[in-house]
């Protein structure tokens, strides 16, 4: 990525947290999660696959990532949200 916007990597990352408040990683990692969670809120789609679609290697990867982030694991989440009257779609 550094080399891409034509500035070395450490000058990049110090940048990022300059300006955004949080580190390239933590920012990428926040991302991620992010879509995860709407994936578990606006569809049908296992752990699994949704582990898989974001570049986790396993369900149980994102599970834990997952509980950090948001308090829960991802299919009480998905519960929980449910329970609002939210319905998945496929």
């Amino acid at each position: 990525m550094a080399r891409h916007v034509g500035m070395n990597e450490k000058k990049l990352k110090y940048g990022f947290k300059e300006v955004i408040g949080i580190g390239l990683y933590g920012y990428f990692l926040n991302r991620i999660l992010e879509i995860a969670k709407i994936e578990v809120e606006q569809t049908k789609r296992s752990v699994k696959q949704i582990a898989q679609h974001t570049g986790y290697k396993n369900g149980n990867n994102l599970s834990a990532a997952f509980r950090k982030k948001f308090g829960m694991p991802p299919l009480e989440w998905r519960r929980k949200f449910n329970s609002r009257g939210n319905e998945p779609s496929e």
